[in-house]
């Protein structure tokens, strides 16, 4: 019996793992906790461990090769912070947002694939103004994905432009009321090249002034009751600052305070 046991334990210990079978195996693992997500999880933490955005951009045979120790150690890591629930955008330190990749760090928010169609918003104002200078704000920046891919995107919009320049300036101003989000949004626009285009200012909309007006407002703001909070993913309550969602007693609180700025702040028709 004692041999058998010996036996036993050399073969476990000379296990070979494969990022496919890594795969199968976290996949396994997130779906009996209930993860959110449990095989997207598995294939971005692991693809991110092998430098890769995606898994997909591993070859056939390089799924089926066998790993080293310190990355089969390294996978269980992360996939272990995210069996605990802690957002994947965190647990590899960044996200792709349209065309910018944001660096992530908790407990900012995180931004969602629907928060995208206020860019697109945003951008088609951009095309219908004849304005050589455009004034924006963004109320609650976050990571700076809102305001970053809107800059990034008219930037190469001017660059690819060929049958009719554009010398249409865009001035972004950004301001959160989390310190922290002010930090990040600032490392993003240095990652990005965009310092120079976008001023970030630590501040709430209800205590920001402008001795110039804006040409347009746009902002993620909170919403949710606050008596509603805890009906949210556990990756949200545990994780993300409650100042991304909570919105006071119906919701409205920082709503109403974008809407009185914006009263005294818009240019007309803005």
């Amino acid at each position: 019996m004692q041999q058998f046991r010996r036996l036993c334990s050399s073969s476990a210990s000379a296990a070979i793992f494969t990022p496919q079978s890594k795969l199968r195996e976290w996949i396994r693992r997130f779906e009996q906790a209930s993860v959110f997500e449990p095989q997207t999880s598995a294939q971005l933490i692991i693809s991110h461990v092998f430098g890769k955005k995606m898994i997909s951009q591993l070859s056939h045979e390089e799924t089926l090769m066998k790993i080293s120790a310190e990355e089969n150690a390294r996978i269980d890591k992360l996939c272990s912070k995210r069996l605990s629930h802690i957002p994947i955008q965190y647990i590899i330190g960044e996200w792709d947002f349209r065309n910018c990749s944001l660096k992530m760090k908790p407990p900012i928010f995180i931004p969602r694939p629907e928060t995208e169609s206020l860019v697109d918003l945003v951008n088609l104002e951009l095309e219908r103004s004849q304005k050589l200078n455009f004034r924006l704000l963004e109320v609650g920046c976050g990571s700076g994905a809102i305001s970053l891919s809107i800059l990034r995107e008219h930037v190469e919009k001017q660059e690819k432009s060929t049958s009719k320049p554009s010398n249409q300036l865009l001035e972004v101003i950004a301001i959160d009321v989390n310190e922290e989000a002010v930090n990040l949004t600032k490392l993003n626009s240095s990652i990005l090249h965009l310092s120079n285009q976008l001023t970030v200012l630590n501040s709430s909309v209800e205590k920001f002034e402008s001795t110039r007006k804006f040409d347009a407002i746009v902002s993620n703001p909170p919403y949710i009751p606050s008596t509603e909070m805890n009906a949210l993913q556990k990756e949200i309550i545990n994780h993300e600052s409650s100042l991304a969602f909570d919105g006071g007693k119906d919701g409205f609180d920082v709503i109403r305070q974008i809407i009185s700025f914006a009263d005294r702040s818009l240019v007309k028709d803005g």
